[in-house]
Order: C-alpha cells, then sequence, then structure tokens
C-alpha cells in the first residue's frame, strides 16, 4: 500500500513547475524602468506563483512519509537512495552554472577567482545559481528526516502547528538571525537557506497524507480561487505603493509586513486548490492529463534548467527590441521557456538511459 503510486502527485509537481517558470519570467517587473499597468499586473501574477516551492517541499514531505519509513529500514540506506537519486543531476547542473558565470565573468573583464572551499560551500547550500538555494533546504530535509518522522509518529498535529508558528516566526525574524550569526561565523557573509523557512510545508505533507480525504472534501475550487484572487490583491498592495516611489530592490521592509502575514494562510490555500485542480484533472483523463503527467515527471530537469533558459532568451529578445517594458515580452519567454525545457528534459532523460545502458552492458 505505501508503495502505491499517487497519481496526481505528478499533475501536482506540473502545476508547480509552471508556477516556478511563471515566478521567474514575471519577475521581470522589477525592471521596468515606470511603474504602470504593466508592471503592476506582472507584479500581482508574480505573486500568485510564489506557492511553487512551498508545494514542492509539501510535495517531498508527503512523498517520504508514504515510501520511506526509516523504523523499518537503516537510516543509512534512506540518505543513499535519496542522495543518490537526486544528487548527480544537482552537482552536475551546479558546476555547468558555476563555470558558465565565471567564463562570462572572464569574457566581460571581471574578477574571475576559482576557490575550491566557495565552490563547495556553494554546492551544500544550493548557492551556484539564483534558484538552486531550494536545493539546500532539501537537502537538509532528507537529513532531518529519521528525526522528522519519529517526532511526527509522536506528537502528530502537535508538531505540524509548531512547525507552522516556527515558519512564521522566521518570515520575520529569520534575516535577522542568518546576518547576526552571519557577522560572528562568515564575516558577514552567511547564505545558507534554512529549513525553518519552509518546515510548515514538509510537515503538513505528513498530515495531508494520513487526512487526505477529509481534507480534500472540505476543498471548494471556485471559493478557492476567489479568496487567493482578493488575498492577492492586499499581497500586491506594498507593491502598488512601493513601486511608485522606489525600486523594487529599495523598498523598505515594512511595506512587506501584511504580505509576509498572509503568505501561511495564501500558500496553503494555494497548495490545497492545486491539488483538488490536480485530482479533476486526473479524473479526465484525457490529452491534458497526459500534458501535465508528462510535465510533472520531467519536472526535475525543467526546473533545474529553466533559469538558463530565461537569461538567454533574455537577452535574445532584447537584441530584436523586445524587452521587458513590452507585454509582448511576458508570453513569448514564459511559452518559449517551457517548451525549450521540456525539451531539454526529454533529451537528458534520453542520453541519461543511454548511459545506464552502457554502464550494463
Amino acid at each position: 500500500m505505501r508503495k502505491e503510486k499517487i497519481l496526481e502527485i505528478d499533475i501536482l509537481r506540473a502545476i508547480s513547475a509552471l508556477a516556478v517558470i511563471t515566478i521567474h519570467v514575471t519577475g521581470n517587473f522589477i525592471n521596468i524602468s515606470v511603474f504602470n499597468a504593466l508592471q503592476l499586473s506582472m507584479a500581482y501574477i508574480d505573486n500568485l506563483s510564489g506557492f511553487a516551492v512551498p508545494s514542492f517541499i509539501f510535495i517531498s514531505g508527503l512523498v517520504l512519509y508514504k515510501n520511506h519509513n526509516v523504523f523499518n529500514e537503516k537510516v543509512i540506506e534512506f540518505y543513499l537512495k535519496r542522495f543518490s537519486k537526486i544528487l548527480p543531476i544537482y552537482i552536475l547542473f551546479s558546476f555547468g552554472y558555476f563555470f558558465c558565470t565565471e567564463i562570462i565573468n572572464w569574457i566581460k573583464g571581471r574578477e574571475v577567482e576559482f576557490d575550491a572551499i566557495k565552490l563547495m560551500y556553494k554546492l551544500i547550500t544550493g548557492g551556484t545559481f539564483y534558484h538552486l538555494w531550494y536545493f539546500g533546504i532539501l537537502f537538509q530535509f532528507y537529513l532531518l528526516y529519521p528525526l522528522f518522522l519519529k517526532l511526527y509518529k509522536k506528537y502528530k498535529i502537535k508538531l505540524v502547528i509548531t512547525t507552522f508558528f516556527m515558519q512564521y516566526l522566521w518570515s520575520y525574524f529569520g534575516k535577522d538571525i542568518i546576518n547576526y550569526f552571519g557577522k560572528i561565523i562568515a564575516n558577514g557573509n552567511l547564505s545558507l537557506p534554512f529549513a525553518f523557512s519552509h518546515i510548515f510545508w514538509f510537515a503538513f505533507g505528513f498530515y495531508f497524507l494520513e487526512n487526505k480525504e477529509k481534507i480534500i472534501r472540505i476543498i471548494n475550487i471556485k471559493i478557492g480561487i476567489i479568496l487567493i484572487l482578493i488575498l492577492n490583491i492586499a499581497r500586491t498592495i506594498p507593491f502598488y505603493y512601493g513601486l511608485q516611489q522606489f525600486k523594487y530592490e529599495n523598498i523598505p521592509s515594512y511595506y512587506f509586513n501584511i504580505t509576509t502575514a498572509i503568505n501561511p494562510i495564501f500558500f496553503l490555500i494555494e497548495i490545497l486548490v492545486a491539488y483538488k485542480i490536480s485530482l479533476v484533472i486526473i479524473e479526465k483523463n484525457n490529452k491534458i492529463t497526459n500534458v501535465f503527467k508528462t510535465i510533472g515527471n520531467y519536472s526535475l530537469e525543467i526546473y533545474l534548467i529553466h533559469a538558463l533558459i530565461i537569461i538567454l532568451l533574455d537577452k535574445i529578445l532584447n537584441k530584436i527590441r523586445i524587452t521587458h517594458e513590452e507585454l509582448l515580452f511576458y508570453p513569448i519567454i514564459w511559452i518559449s521557456t517551457l517548451s525549450l525545457s521540456y525539451a531539454f528534459a526529454l533529451i537528458y532523460r534520453k542520453i541519461e538511459s543511454k548511459l545506464k545502458k552502457f554502464k550494463q552492458k
């Protein structure tokens, strides 16, 4: 029973992967030079897509809890299974991103300083490119899973509630804690992403799996979507006022207090609605279902490569004078990124499959 596949999980992975691409494409709203309707619209869509990584962490918690009872297997075997599955492709891409960045720095005449210790630190923390921080958090959850499982078996909902408040407090004070310890142990350069920032999503994956039927029954997709759209207006208010006065990176942190306060409930509603939509897509069992299944199946490769593709497409579109200032830029780069990421994933899997067969021979 524990090894039975949850079919809708691939659909949820696909929805999360599409949200990741969306947030990194619409995130270009910060490069629009003047505050206008386009900038506000892209900021609104960007905010809507923020559930992507929480959703992936939720999926990780759910799948680990379903497939790995480390009371029945040795902890070392669990670590070998999990890390051997994800580390090779992660290390491959991390090195690729690192050396591409250094080559670009060299071409542009910037200082290139290869430091093996810094590279190792970046590999461990997911720091070789901007979107890989997710893996730094994921690895922490892998390491903590055996302990986390014992705590969950003992405390159940109490642990879930505790992690909610831990994550909520971290959203307000986490940066200050990192900066404080960064000054002490890393000369102000501590950039390790801490699991506290997403610990509730991981714990909720456990709880959801055990109470799936009850939770699904109370989810109404239409009401959920209306709530999401309304709450996102409140979350976008700081951008509305902040972007009129500052560049995005200079907006004072207190502008985002409302957004930070809303985020835990907002993302939870988004994840639950996305899960219910995944069930609907599975039930349809049509061409759309197959498309989502395929995207979900390749979501890891899509996640890893899409950031590079966005950067390259950005430069190409700017060459032909389609810039962040124009509406056309966003659908073109979104569709192209998804298509090229998917094509890359297909090629990568075929090469990987052939290499496995070659090794077996």
